[in-house]
């Protein structure tokens, strides 16, 4: 019986994962900026890149963009988002997008990757006693490596080539080509540029 109800769900789903231009106005029109974010945790890795580059994002070629995929703070756009060529955003990875998320070509976030722009304690007192609201931009550099469950900061800049262990928290800058693990994130190996000269 379960089975029954759920396939007009599904219908309704695929549906909805392969709505051509117009279809994606009106839909945005009758559902808001919430609608898209909600289409963007059902209609798989072939359509999001659609999805994320009609609502403003740039986003390069021979990507693969798992869903479901959570943004934050997309006020009425995706904007804020670039994604390069040739990377890879798993499952359940989390873009706060209150500033700039920029993430380069060959890039891989790993699933359930949170990055986050910003910091807000809203009504807390600590937020008067040194912890004011800011913002700043998240930058992963070209062939950059965030294993499944980092955490990163606003305002970090993780280097070209860096890889980022599973279940790390970055508050500060990664150098590139090195390998950085714990909380918070320590670099625990500095690797050395390829020579291009060979």
């Amino acid at each position: 019986m379960a089975k029954m109800a759920f396939k007009p769900v599904l219908s309704l789903v695929r549906f909805y994962c392969r709505l051509s231009v117009s279809e994606l106005n009106l839909f945005h029109s009758l559902f808001g900026i919430e609608g898209v974010l909600r289409l963007l945790l059902v209609c798989g890795p072939t359509y999001a890149p659609t999805v994320l580059r009609h609502f403003g994002a740039t986003v390069g070629s021979e990507n693969v963009i798992h869903t479901p995929l959570i943004l934050h703070n997309a006020d009425d756009g995706f904007d804020r988002l670039t994604i390069g060529n040739r990377c890879h955003v798993g499952k359940d990875v989390f873009f706060d997008l209150t500033d700039r998320v920029v993430i380069e070509d060959e890039v891989t976030v790993s699933m359930r990757t949170t990055i986050l722009t910003h910091f807000d304690a809203g009504r807390s007192p600590v937020a008067q006693q040194g912890y004011p609201r800011h913002s700043a931009p998240v930058i992963l550099r070209r062939g950059a490596y965030l294993g499944a469950g980092t955490t990163v900061l606003a305002g970090t800049t993780i280097g070209e080539c860096a890889v980022v262990g599973a279940g790390a928290v970055v508050v500060a800058d990664i150098s590139a080509h090195s390998v950085a693990v714990g909380i918070p994130a320590r670099v625990v190996e500095r690797g050395q540029q390829p020579n291009a000269g060979g």
